[in-house]
């Protein structure tokens, strides 16, 4: 079965009355928790998404003070959990702004985590740097230049920009 276009969905929820459509919007969020997270941010946190965004960012502050980076590998992950979680926001939010602003904040907090960063996460670091890179041709002017410095002061670090990972392999010797 494949599904009807956005404009045949459209068409048909103009047509139904206001409780019908109550019904199934309740009926969707019900079986989704994106679904869920979605309609709680449209109802409830799109009318301040500056205040949003900053409870955001507390709310990833606090993420990355739970974090122990001790097992790199374990670490990673939870970075990983970390920006999934941003990135589901950023896509609810829809603003590119937005986007450039939870990002900056999640790099700014990895780098102050562990200010030496191990290769592994230097990857996810340099990622998320060119991806904001990538976001600030649609951002406004205003706003643009603040987050070239923040980026540029982000960049201008003691890091490799391709960090080498040494392979297992690499120390066996060959018989």
């Amino acid at each position: 079965m494949t599904p009807a276009s956005i404009d045949d969905i459209k068409n048909e929820l103009k047509n139904l009355p206001p409780k019908k459509v109550l019904e199934l919007t309740l009926r969707l969020a019900r079986f989704k928790k994106e679904n869920k997270e979605l309609l709680t941010y449209l109802l409830f946190e799109s009318h301040d998404e500056q205040g949003y965004i900053r409870v955001l960012q507390n709310d990833v502050s606090e993420q990355f003070d739970a974090i122990i980076p001790t097992p790199v590998s374990l670490a990673k992950k939870q970075y990983r959990k970390i920006l999934r979680g941003i990135n589901r926001q950023i896509k609810y939010i829809g603003s590119k702004s937005a986007a450039v602003e939870l990002l900056l904040h999640f790099c700014e907090k990895l780098k102050e985590k562990d200010t030496s960063l191990h290769p592994k996460l230097q990857v996810i670091y340099f990622q998320q740097l060119s991806k904001e890179e990538k976001l600030l041709p649609a951002v406004d002017e205003d706003l643009q230049f603040e987050y070239v410095q923040k980026i540029n002061m982000l960049r201008d670090t003691d890091l490799q920009e391709k960090p080498v990972i040494k392979k297992w392999w690499k120390g066996i010797r060959k018989k």
